[in-house]
This record gives C-alpha cells, sequence and structure tokens, in this order.
C-alpha cells in the first residue's frame, strides 16, 4: 500500500468515527468543564495564586454559570443555543479563572 492509500483509508476511516465521536461528547461535556474549572480554582486557593477576594468572585462566577446550565436543562432539552450560551459562559469563567490566577496579587 503506498502513502496515498494509507492516508485515504486512515481519512476514510476518521470521517466514520466522527459521528460517533460527536454522539459521545454531547453527554455531560459542561459538568467536565465545571469539574474542571472547580480543580484549577481550588488549586489556585491553595497555592496562594487566588487571594480571598478573587476567590469569592470566581465562586460567584461559577455559581452563576452553574444556574445558566440549570436554566438550560431544566426542560430536560438542551438546544444548540443553549449549548452555545454554556459553552462562551464556561470559557469566560475558564479566562477569568486564568488571569485572576496569574495577576501576581497572590503568591
Amino acid at each position: 500500500m503506498n502513502t496515498v492509500s494509507r492516508l485515504l483509508a486512515v481519512a476514510g476511516f476518521s470521517l466514520m468515527m466522527l459521528p460517533m465521536a460527536a454522539a459521545a461528547d454531547s453527554g455531560r461535556w459542561f459538568e467536565l468543564r465545571d469539574q474542571t474549572n472547580d480543580a484549577r480554582t481550588a488549586n489556585g486557593a491553595a497555592d496562594g495564586s487566588l487571594t480571598g477576594q478573587e476567590l469569592d468572585r470566581v465562586e460567584n462566577r461559577e455559581q452563576h454559570v452553574d444556574n445558566v446550565t440549570d436554566r438550560a436543562l431544566a426542560d430536560g432539552n438542551l438546544t444548540w443555543r443553549e449549548r452555545r450560551k454554556l459553552d462562551r459562559a464556561s470559557d469566560r469563567e475558564s479566562r477569568f479563572i486564568y488571569r485572576q490566577k496569574h495577576d501576581r496579587q497572590g503568591n
């Protein structure tokens, strides 16, 4: 088998697996992101890179993301708009945690 044939075979297999990967991802991805952000916050509090006031702000913002998640899942469905809103809220939260951890106010 030459290189081009191998590349085409790998590309074809990847395209076949794409729907399965998308279905696996459509579960509770936001819970994983929430856990990751919680762990980052806990690490920042433990190593001193988050001050008490910063920690309070981060926790308030996390509560906001949790409220958005609860509202989006209240009807049992997650539309693409709700998913986009959750994804953007989680992105903002993640960036906020990063900025607070690296602003040299703590440690």
